[in-house]
């Protein structure tokens, strides 16, 4: 994740974050912080999610949505302690009067936390869901890999709602919400969703590379390279072949929030 911020030393400076909720500069000396497409990430996978003898194990799952409760519980947990870390950091570094603009992942106000992704056909087609699974699957069938392997997986993101948001900003005082929005942002246009019924298979490389873009280095640290590859090459086969899949429209979610430092 990458933390713009504005400074009285420099007119711009980048921050690479990463999942780190912990300071990064001094106290009061930041005008203006942006953090994009980030704050859905975790700085971690709950521990319990990992642990076979838990009720949150996740187990056949790579994420959470439609998870069992238990398993979404200890993610939003989590999310909740990463949000106020995050915070906590900003206001110490932002000065009176700064700006704080964040742009991350989200679900409608309305939608319990195991439904992540709003709609029946986001949910089937969001590239963390069923393709994901059955690429697991596939690996798991034809001997590469063993089911602890494949239980030990998760995705390491969580979208709140615009209400969890609030919460996080009202308990870390210190800020002013000028403006929060939540909005729906359509996965490609309907030309290219028709090109790509035509093309199934540029579909399937299209989607495949945007998941190695977004995944690739925890699947590696989980499987190494070799059968992070494999794993990917399934995840492209799996959409490609589904045309039903190419033809439902998938949406994200994301929140907007501009507050000011007080």
């Amino acid at each position: 994740m990458k933390l713009f911020v504005q400074s009285e030393e420099d007119s711009l400076r980048v921050a690479d974050l990463g999942c780190a909720t912990g300071r990064l500069f001094p106290k009061g000396k930041l005008h203006v912080a942006v953090s994009l497409s980030a704050l859905h990430w975790l700085s971690q996978i709950p521990e319990t999610v990992l642990d076979k003898r838990s009720s949150a194990w996740n187990k056949g799952r790579a994420w959470i949505d439609g998870a069992k409760k238990e398993v979404v519980e200890a993610y939003a947990k989590q999310s909740e302690e990463d949000l106020e870390d995050f915070l906590r950091c900003r206001k110490e570094e932002i000065v009176e009067g700064g700006v704080l603009f964040m742009l991350m992942g989200g679900r409608p106000g309305s939608q319990r936390p195991d439904n992540q992704l709003d709609d029946s056909d986001s949910r089937a087609k969001h590239p963390f869901t069923c393709s994901m699974d059955q690429a697991w699957e596939d690996l798991l069938n034809e001997g590469l890999i063993d089911e602890e392997t494949r239980d030990g997986f998760n995705i390491p993101a969580y979208m709140r709602s615009m209400e969890e948001v609030e919460r996080a900003i009202e308990r870390c005082g210190g800020f002013e919400i000028q403006r929060m929005e939540y909005q729906r942002i359509v996965e490609h246009s309907k030309e290219k969703q028709d090109e790509w019924i035509r093309d199934p298979v540029s579909y399937g490389r299209a989607k495949a590379n945007l998941v190695r873009a977004t995944l690739r280095p925890i699947v590696e640290a989980h499987v190494g390279p070799y059968l992070s590859e494999e794993l990917f090459k399934r995840f492209e086969n799996r959409v490609s072949s589904d045309i039903s899949l190419i033809r439902k429209t998938c949406f994200y979610g994301v929140i907007v929030v501009c507050a000011i430092r007080k």
